[in-house]
Protein backbone atom coordinates (compact mmCIF):
# COMPACT_ATOMS: atom_id res chain seq x y z
CA UNK A 1 0.00 0.00 0.00
CA UNK A 2 2.85 2.27 0.91
CA UNK A 3 4.45 1.69 -2.08
CA UNK A 4 1.23 2.10 -4.59
CA UNK A 5 0.61 5.67 -2.82
CA UNK A 6 4.53 6.67 -3.26
CA UNK A 7 3.59 5.94 -6.86
CA UNK A 8 0.65 7.60 -7.63
CA UNK A 9 2.21 10.90 -5.48
CA UNK A 10 5.76 10.82 -7.33
CA UNK A 11 3.84 10.03 -11.09
CA UNK A 12 0.22 12.12 -10.14
CA UNK A 13 -1.11 9.31 -12.00
CA UNK A 14 -3.90 6.60 -10.22
CA UNK A 15 -1.72 3.25 -9.38
CA UNK A 16 -3.13 -0.25 -9.17
CA UNK A 17 -1.14 -3.24 -7.81
CA UNK A 18 -2.81 -6.72 -7.71
CA UNK A 19 -0.25 -8.47 -5.56
CA UNK A 20 3.64 -8.32 -4.40
CA UNK A 21 5.24 -11.47 -2.88
CA UNK A 22 9.38 -11.38 -1.89
CA UNK A 23 11.10 -14.26 -0.42
CA UNK A 24 13.67 -13.18 1.64
CA UNK A 25 15.56 -16.74 2.03
CA UNK A 26 15.78 -16.23 -2.51
CA UNK A 27 15.98 -13.06 -3.05
CA UNK A 28 13.39 -13.40 -4.97
CA UNK A 29 10.03 -10.79 -5.37
CA UNK A 30 7.20 -11.11 -7.60
CA UNK A 31 4.96 -8.19 -8.46
CA UNK A 32 1.27 -8.74 -10.22
CA UNK A 33 -1.22 -7.03 -12.53
CA UNK A 34 0.09 -3.41 -11.74
CA UNK A 35 -1.25 -0.61 -13.85
CA UNK A 36 -0.61 3.24 -13.95
CA UNK A 37 -3.42 4.82 -15.55
CA UNK A 38 -4.29 8.52 -16.50
CA UNK A 39 -6.26 11.01 -14.70
CA UNK A 40 -8.79 10.30 -17.18
CA UNK A 41 -8.79 6.38 -16.60
CA UNK A 42 -6.87 5.81 -19.92
CA UNK A 43 -4.41 2.79 -19.92
CA UNK A 44 -0.56 4.31 -19.20
CA UNK A 45 1.52 1.29 -18.33
CA UNK A 46 1.06 -1.63 -16.98
CA UNK A 47 2.28 -5.50 -16.90
CA UNK A 48 0.75 -8.94 -16.00
CA UNK A 49 4.06 -9.67 -13.70
CA UNK A 50 7.45 -9.14 -13.25
CA UNK A 51 9.75 -11.29 -11.62
CA UNK A 52 13.18 -10.53 -10.24
CA UNK A 53 16.09 -13.01 -8.70
CA UNK A 54 18.41 -10.99 -6.88
CA UNK A 55 20.98 -13.95 -6.55
CA UNK A 56 23.19 -14.52 -3.75
CA UNK A 57 26.02 -13.30 -5.97
CA UNK A 58 24.44 -9.56 -4.41
CA UNK A 59 25.61 -10.61 -1.04
CA UNK A 60 29.19 -11.39 -2.00
CA UNK A 61 29.79 -8.71 -4.39
CA UNK A 62 28.30 -5.48 -2.44
CA UNK A 63 26.85 -4.21 -5.97
CA UNK A 64 23.35 -5.77 -6.51
CA UNK A 65 23.41 -8.58 -8.98
CA UNK A 66 19.92 -9.82 -10.59
CA UNK A 67 20.31 -13.06 -11.92
CA UNK A 68 16.87 -13.17 -13.76
CA UNK A 69 14.63 -10.41 -14.56
CA UNK A 70 11.40 -11.56 -16.79
CA UNK A 71 8.54 -9.19 -17.29
CA UNK A 72 5.68 -10.50 -18.63
CA UNK A 73 2.85 -8.58 -21.00
CA UNK A 74 3.73 -4.62 -20.88
CA UNK A 75 1.60 -2.60 -22.15
CA UNK A 76 2.67 1.16 -22.86
CA UNK A 77 0.23 3.42 -24.12
CA UNK A 78 1.81 6.44 -25.81
CA UNK A 79 -0.31 10.26 -26.40
CA UNK A 80 0.67 12.54 -28.98
CA UNK A 81 -1.84 15.55 -27.85
CA UNK A 82 -3.00 17.94 -30.42
CA UNK A 83 -0.79 20.92 -28.90
CA UNK A 84 1.97 18.51 -29.51
CA UNK A 85 2.37 17.73 -26.11
CA UNK A 86 2.38 14.01 -24.83
CA UNK A 87 0.56 11.98 -21.95
CA UNK A 88 3.89 11.70 -19.96
CA UNK A 89 5.21 15.36 -20.72
CA UNK A 90 4.82 15.79 -17.09
CA UNK A 91 6.85 13.57 -16.02
CA UNK A 92 10.08 14.98 -17.90
CA UNK A 93 12.30 17.28 -15.43
CA UNK A 94 12.52 20.85 -16.90
CA UNK A 95 15.07 22.10 -17.73
CA UNK A 96 16.27 23.89 -14.27
CA UNK A 97 15.52 20.40 -12.54
CA UNK A 98 18.07 18.43 -15.25
CA UNK A 99 20.27 21.28 -14.19
CA UNK A 100 20.40 20.78 -10.37
CA UNK A 101 20.53 17.04 -10.97
CA UNK A 102 24.06 17.46 -13.00
CA UNK A 103 25.37 19.67 -10.67
CA UNK A 104 24.43 17.35 -7.33
CA UNK A 105 25.81 14.63 -9.25
CA UNK A 106 28.97 16.28 -10.35
CA UNK A 107 29.48 17.58 -6.56
CA UNK A 108 28.56 13.51 -5.26
CA UNK A 109 31.52 12.41 -7.97
CA UNK A 110 28.54 9.46 -8.84
CA UNK A 111 28.79 8.16 -12.14
CA UNK A 112 26.97 4.95 -13.20
CA UNK A 113 27.45 2.28 -9.47
CA UNK A 114 28.17 -0.77 -10.25
CA UNK A 115 25.39 -3.22 -10.97
CA UNK A 116 24.77 -6.59 -13.23
CA UNK A 117 21.58 -7.77 -14.37
CA UNK A 118 21.43 -11.22 -15.71
CA UNK A 119 18.73 -12.98 -18.02
CA UNK A 120 16.36 -9.98 -19.23
CA UNK A 121 13.16 -10.97 -20.39
CA UNK A 122 10.34 -9.04 -21.75
CA UNK A 123 7.27 -11.79 -22.91
CA UNK A 124 4.49 -10.65 -24.86
CA UNK A 125 4.85 -7.02 -24.78
CA UNK A 126 2.85 -3.91 -26.76
CA UNK A 127 3.45 0.02 -27.12
CA UNK A 128 0.48 1.79 -28.89
CA UNK A 129 1.20 5.04 -30.03
CA UNK A 130 -2.33 7.33 -30.54
CA UNK A 131 -1.60 10.21 -32.28
CA UNK A 132 -4.50 12.58 -31.82
CA UNK A 133 -2.47 15.32 -34.19
CA UNK A 134 -2.86 13.34 -36.90
CA UNK A 135 -5.74 11.29 -35.62
CA UNK A 136 -3.97 7.50 -36.47
CA UNK A 137 -3.23 5.14 -33.96
CA UNK A 138 0.06 2.57 -34.45
CA UNK A 139 0.47 -0.31 -32.55
CA UNK A 140 3.49 -2.58 -32.14
CA UNK A 141 2.64 -5.83 -30.56
CA UNK A 142 4.02 -9.10 -29.48
CA UNK A 143 7.05 -7.85 -28.24
CA UNK A 144 9.72 -10.03 -26.85
CA UNK A 145 13.12 -10.11 -26.37
CA UNK A 146 16.18 -11.81 -24.30
CA UNK A 147 19.21 -9.79 -23.18
CA UNK A 148 22.22 -12.65 -21.22
CA UNK A 149 23.59 -9.58 -19.26
CA UNK A 150 23.97 -5.73 -18.56
CA UNK A 151 26.49 -4.75 -16.17
CA UNK A 152 28.29 -1.53 -15.40
CA UNK A 153 31.09 -3.06 -13.66
CA UNK A 154 34.33 -1.95 -15.63
CA UNK A 155 35.41 -5.79 -16.73
CA UNK A 156 32.22 -5.98 -18.63
CA UNK A 157 32.39 -2.64 -20.20
CA UNK A 158 34.54 -3.97 -23.33
CA UNK A 159 32.04 -7.11 -23.66
CA UNK A 160 29.55 -7.13 -26.52
CA UNK A 161 25.92 -7.86 -25.31
CA UNK A 162 23.86 -9.68 -27.72
CA UNK A 163 20.02 -9.16 -27.74
CA UNK A 164 17.18 -11.35 -29.76
CA UNK A 165 14.03 -9.10 -30.78
CA UNK A 166 10.77 -9.56 -32.29
CA UNK A 167 7.94 -7.77 -32.53
CA UNK A 168 5.06 -7.14 -34.82
CA UNK A 169 4.65 -3.45 -36.32
CA UNK A 170 1.34 -3.00 -37.67
CA UNK A 171 0.38 -6.16 -38.77
CA UNK A 172 4.00 -7.38 -39.52
CA UNK A 173 6.58 -9.34 -38.37
CA UNK A 174 9.90 -8.85 -37.50
CA UNK A 175 12.96 -9.88 -35.26
CA UNK A 176 16.29 -8.50 -35.01
CA UNK A 177 20.09 -9.90 -33.38
CA UNK A 178 21.46 -6.65 -31.75
CA UNK A 179 24.75 -6.35 -30.55
CA UNK A 180 25.96 -3.42 -28.61
CA UNK A 181 28.28 -2.16 -25.68
CA UNK A 182 25.78 -0.45 -23.30
CA UNK A 183 28.19 0.94 -21.09
CA UNK A 184 31.11 1.60 -23.84
CA UNK A 185 32.06 5.79 -23.27
CA UNK A 186 33.79 5.44 -26.24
Amino acid sequence: KMAVNSLQTFLDRPVQIEKVSFNPFLLTMKISSCAVVEKDNAPFVSFEQIFADAGIASLFTLSPVISEITIDRPEVHITRNNDQTYNFSDLIPSEKKKTDLNEKENNNGAGIPGFTIQNIRVNGGSIVFHDRAEDVNHAIENISFFIPAVSSKPKFKEKQVLSDIGLNANGSRFEFDIETLPFNEG
